[in-house]
């Protein structure tokens, strides 16, 4: 049974076809979904001959909601034209087409229709003009009298020949041939890509072999019209945010672009012929992410690390303050969704209790905050040479033993200390041995006293503590630092050399003193210029001091801008810092690595590979035909999500075939991998094709003729050809082959048809099916029965039957 024609695509999406039956024409119950909406016609298997079948069908969308139900037909499978069935009796007479022509032109595909006098499918063979070989076709497989067939896949300005083709149920073909047709000059689009969708947003890639301008026209039905986001610069790649979408609706799209000589290109999705349109739906998530791990990390006297995890994509924010549950700050909104969290709060002040708690927002706008938590910030450090430390142990009771002193001769040493505090030339000639009227320099007397001090704090031993107090060594801590401030102040040679990276930047600089290693650093839009501290972050080494100096900023964000700042300092000296810098770091571009085909098995493989950032999984895959890539036969299969470890898998490739493959991954900013991998070859296959579901239909044909009709039907579990073998017996059954063949069907499909027109009416046939796969495995099925009914006969039959059997001298005059 079939209906008209073919449904438009409802706005919610197609769901099918139900066909329902009834033995009675009252009671009916679902026979059969028919899911492809292309398919307008439906063959009932489940039936017994002697008895009446009634139908009726309607058609529903994804939403659930339908159209009429149709009225009733009704047919009995008995071999004879009744119950108002359509159709029967021996068609050989061709489709009759007309009114062809072709409309929607674009850069890449165009747009074929026509009409037939009956139901027929529908293909266009096309080839680039002048040419006369249309084996290249567009087909689609509804049987319909209203024809429409998109070609798509052609090449921008370009004129084709092309020829359409229609063939009835009962294989009846026709065709016409010396058309023409040519594409739109302009861009090639391709690669068209949902990347993100949430539940008002979706991002859609594609690119252009040419720089062009990027649009989407999309809407909640078709065709898509009204809504149209992009931009009208130029570019090969672009990515296009769609905002303000309704949560949980489906959204019909197509993309277009425009070059600079302003020639427009269109991609609809087209699909077996048919515009389908992309599409995509937006979420329905109401769910805040879940807010677990948080830590506090590198606690300082002003800085502190915050860190948490979400269990789904979201962005970062702290709010913090001195007091608990009041927040006076919030802190690093970032807008890139992660999974993990890290934040840097700087500007503390020291020994200084702070509240906080973190926040999360997903991309479908979903907020969570954790619960308060809190941290004390640390005492400011005192870097080692500003440390006194004093070290407290039992004094020697007198006398000698151990390594102690006498009392005199502490008291001795003791007053060279106190003798610091007297004028040069007294200290000179006390201390020193100088005399007053000596003429030194007072840099080399300096060293001549540090010496002096560094001897005498060398002759206490280490268990002895001597009676002292910080306030007598303060004046010596304050002269070593007075004299700091007047030793030349460190020198940065030269300007700092950048190695810069998409995550990393590496810094060096070079000092004419040994000193540590510092820098400070912030990103553009979180550095400070008039603050005192501008920037955000620190890293180096603060006790190691060298002449050479390597500091490595990790974890950066690639494409960014930051601020630097070189800090050095000696041991006792103060902090010695360079101008502000300023670097941005590379873009991050995707690598395909540890590429890797695992074959599955005769028309099936998988390809997995992964690459160093995000990014979606594409293959463009190519046979090879005489040693040579058929690049007019290449396709392409992917997925869009953005993942880091891929694996896409190929099926219904031709077995024992070689294929050239491609590896393209594409990450959310358009950038592209790509990675040829060597020529693969897919299994030989050596299983024969497993024949199941056969049936027949007999109809007989009206007239005087006895002549009838019989179709077989069979399924396959893989594409091959259709053949019957057939004989009549007569007496007892035939054994070996069948003597005769219908002529091979060399078109391999796994749903087999084949019309015989050759039996009789009232004998007994045996078949057997026959199905050859496309590597030359021959599957058979067992050998079949059947009984070809006899006519039936009318009333004039009946009249004229008897008035020969009492008038037999009628014979003679052919009654």
């Amino acid at each position: 049974m079939s209906h008209g024609g073919v449904i438009d695509a409802p706005g919610p999406g197609f769901s099918g076809y139900k066909v329902y039956r009834s033995i009675d024409g009252a009671a009916y119950s679902l026979l059969a979904t028919v899911a492809d909406r292309t398919t307008n016609y439906y063959t009932d298997s489940s039936i017994s001959g002697s008895d009446p079948y009634y139908y009726k069908m309607y058609a529903e969308d994804s939403n659930g909601n339908s159209s009429y139900l149709t009225s009733s037909i009704s047919a009995q499978a008995d071999g004879i034209q009744n119950l108002g069935e359509g159709g029967g009796g021996f068609d050989t007479i061709a489709p009759n087409i007309s009114s062809i022509a072709s409309s929607g032109q674009t850069t890449q595909s165009i747009t074929i229709t026509w009409t037939t006098n009956e139901l027929s499918n529908s293909a266009v063979g096309y080839c680039t003009a002048p040419c006369s070989d249309y084996s290249v076709q567009q087909t689609v497989s509804s049987y319909v009298t209203s024809h429409s067939v998109t070609v798509d896949g052609l090449t921008p300005d370009t004129t084709y020949n092309y020829a359409v083709f229609s063939t009835d149920p009962s294989g009846n073909t026709a065709s016409t041939t010396g058309l023409t047709f040519s594409t739109s000059a302009g861009p090639t689009i391709s690669g068209v890509s949902i990347i993100d969708v949430s539940n008002e947003t979706a991002q859609i890639t594609w690119n252009t072999d040419i720089a062009a301008s990027g649009y989407v026209v999309y809407a909640t039905n078709t065709p898509p019209s009204g809504n149209i986001g992009g931009w009208s610069s130029l570019d090969t790649i672009r990515t296009v945010t769609l905002t303000g979408l309704d949560s949980g609706t489906k959204y019909y799209f197509y993309v277009k672009s425009q070059d600079g000589d302003n020639n427009w290109a269109y991609d609809y999705n087209v699909v077996l012929g048919t515009t389908e349109y992309y599409s995509f739906t937006t979420s329905s998530d109401s769910s805040a992410p879940v807010i677990t791990s948080v830590a506090l990390n590198s606690t300082s006297a002003t800085t502190t690390v915050v860190s948490w995890i979400t269990n789904e994509p979201a962005t970062s924010q702290i709010e913090y303050g001195t007091e608990s549950a009041v927040y006076g700050t919030i802190f690093s909104l970032k807008t890139s969704y992660d999974t993990s969290h890290f934040i840097t709060l700087s500007g503390l002040s020291q020994q200084t209790p702070y509240y906080f708690r973190v926040a999360s927002v997903d991309q479908s706008g979903n907020s969570a905050s954790s619960t308060e938590a809190s941290f004390t910030t640390l005492e400011t450090q005192i870097p080692i040479s500003e440390q006194v430390i004093q070290q407290t142990v039992v004094v020697a009771g007198g006398g000698g033993g151990g390594g102690g002193i006498s009392y005199s001769d502490y008291n001795n040493v003791k007053n060279e200390l106190l003798a610091t505090n007297e004028e040069p030339d007294n200290l000179k000639s006390k201390v020193l041995g100088i005399d007053e009227g000596d003429d030194i320099d007072p840099a080399e007397l300096i060293k001549i006293i540090i010496e002096k001090f560094v001897s005498l704090s060398g002759t206490f031993s280490s268990d002895t503590s001597l009676d002292l107090t910080e306030e007598d060594i303060a004046p010596a801590i304050e002269s070593l630092r007075q004299l700091a401030d007047i030793v030349p102040a460190t020198i940065i040679t030269g300007k700092p050399e950048m190695n810069i990276g998409a995550t990393e930047a590496t810094i060096r600089w070079k000092t004419d003193k040994k000193t540590n290693s510092v820098i400070s650093y912030a990103v553009d839009g979180e550095y400070k210029t008039k603050s005192e501290r501008p920037y955000v972050a620190e890293s180096g080494v603060l006790d190691e001091y060298i002449l050479d100096h390597e500091v490595v900023l990790s974890n950066l964000s690639p494409s960014t801008t930051y601020h630097f700042q070189i800090k050095t300092r000696t041991e006792i000296g103060d902090w010695v810092k360079t101008r502000d810098y300023i670097f941005t770091t590379r873009a991050q571009f995707p690598r395909i690595i540890d590429p890797r085909i695992r074959i599955i098995d005769n028309q099936s493989v998988a390809i997995l590979w992964t690459t160093n950032i995000p990014a979606d999984s594409v293959i463009k895959y190519t046979p090879i035909r005489n040693s040579v890539p058929a690049e007019d036969e290449s396709e392409t299969f992917g997925k869009p999500d953005i993942v880091k470890d891929h694996i896409v898998t190929l099926k219904n490739l031709e077995p024992a075939n070689m294929y050239d493959l491609e590896i393209l991954s594409t990450d959310p900013f358009g950038n592209i991998a790509k990675k040829q991998m060597p020529p693969f070859s897919t299994i030989k296959d050596k299983t024969s094709p497993v024949i199941t579901h056969i049936r027949t239909e007999t109809t007989v044909f009206p007239g005087s003729t006895d002549k009838i009709q019989t179709i077989i039907f069979w399924d396959t579990d893989e594409p091959s050809t259709s053949q019957v073998l057939y004989d009549e017996v007569s007496g007892s059954a035939s054994a070996g082959l069948p003597k005769n063949a219908t002529k091979e069907n060399e078109e391999i499909t796994n749903k087999h048809t084949v019309v015989i027109t050759e039996w009789h009416p009232g004998a007994v046939y045996r078949f057997r099916a026959i199905s050859v796969d496309s590597t030359g495995n021959e599957g058979s099925s067992k050998d079949f029965m059947v009984v070809t009914p006899q006519k039936q006969a009318t009333v004039v039959d009946l009249i004229i039957s008897n008035f020969s059997e009492t008038f037999g001298w009628t014979k003679k005059l052919g009654l």
